[in-house]
């Protein structure tokens, strides 16, 4: 009886966590929305596909990339992304240059794949009210095998599975 209780207790707090984090999601979305449009989903979604699956460390990481590049080549958040060849999550919404449909309206049925959504939107919110301090100088990342420009490289660093390094003349 008392396990039983116990389990009882647990299952509740999980679905407290679980409405807590989709209301804040919710609420993001739509915030996010009136205040910036299309800009914004664009920032997140090509956040969202270079680190869905890092921690929230590794997203601002990224996040630092898009926001140091574009500040060195004077662009906008989304003339960096849409235009810079590392970005290649967002290759795939050309020509159209919208975030799909399925990720603007969460429609993901995985509550990591909603987390990391909303942590994108967070994060793409932050840098286009600039907010967002990148938690580094680089200007270049890239994953999986190490690419020529890595040894013209300065400032390198390793979080989760994406190496940071900072290129000079970018």
């Amino acid at each position: 009886m008392k396990n039983t209780a116990h389990l009882n207790h647990l299952h509740r707090a999980r679905e407290r966590r679980l409405r807590t984090i989709l209301l804040t999601i919710a609420i993001s979305t739509i915030l996010a929305a009136f205040t910036f449009g299309e800009e914004v989903d664009v920032v997140a979604y090509a956040l969202y596909t270079e680190a869905e699956g890092e921690s929230f460390y590794g997203k601002q990481a990224v996040a630092s990339v898009i926001q140091n590049a574009a500040r060195q080549k004077r662009r906008s958040y989304v003339e960096e992304v849409w235009t810079a060849s590392r970005y290649q999550g967002v290759a795939k919404m050309r020509p159209e240059r919208v975030a799909p449909q399925w990720f603007v309206n969460a429609e993901m049925n995985h509550v990591k794949k909603l987390t990391a959504r909303a942590q994108c939107y967070y994060l793409a919110e932050m840098m286009l009210n600039g907010d967002f301090h990148p938690v580094g100088p680089w200007n270049m990342f890239h994953s999986g095998e190490k690419p020529w420009w890595l040894k013209l490289c300065t400032k390198t660093r390793t979080i989760g599975g994406h190496t940071f390094g900072y290129l000079e003349n970018l």
